[in-house]
């Protein structure tokens, strides 16, 4: 297949190592070795089942969502994909979650309460105002009612003349 990343490919000789300028040449041996990934480390690592991820269906250079439907005892993971398909021993390189990291969720979670708290402090703010709007026509309908029961003394109080 053309294109494979280096990092993707490993030896078939089955783990000799061999020193050559201060590099070992040898296939990944422990886990964080084998889930190196495609360089960028993000998203990247052990999975568990029922972990929303994206893989690399096949191989290939795109990576599609989907779910882990089974954690193999030899490291690889059995996907379900979104659009159906199936596939079976997927390397954890191939791999990248798709869930918030602890911190990103943590995040998550600091940013919602942030956005209800403002929301709530406008509520109340367009409570109070209300509230004072409330008031202002009560005291405009006291002040209204104190005048006409004034014009009416005052028309009463004047004699008539007839």
């Amino acid at each position: 297949e053309e294109g494979v990343r280096a990092e993707l490919i490993r030896s078939k000789e089955g783990g000799k190592k061999k020193k050559k300028k201060g590099k070992i040449n040898a296939p990944a041996t422990d886990a964080a070795e084998a889930t190196a990934g495609d360089g960028d480390g993000a998203g990247v690592g052990v999975f568990r089942e029922g972990e929303k991820v994206a893989a690399k269906y096949h191989g290939k250079a795109r990576y599609y969502p989907g779910k882990v439907r089974a954690v193999n005892g030899d490291g690889t993971y059995d996907i379900d994909y979104d659009d159906g398909e199936k596939e079976r021993g997927v390397h954890a390189a191939l791999i990248k979650s798709t869930e918030p990291t602890p911190a990103q969720a943590q995040a998550q979670r600091r940013a919602a309460a942030e956005a209800e708290a403002e929301a709530e402090a406008e509520a109340r703010a367009q409570a109070q105002a209300a509230e004072r709007e409330a008031e202002a026509a009560k005291a405009a309908a006291a002040a209204a009612a104190t005048a006409t029961v004034a014009a009416s003394v005052s028309a009463a109080a004047k004699p008539s003349i007839g």
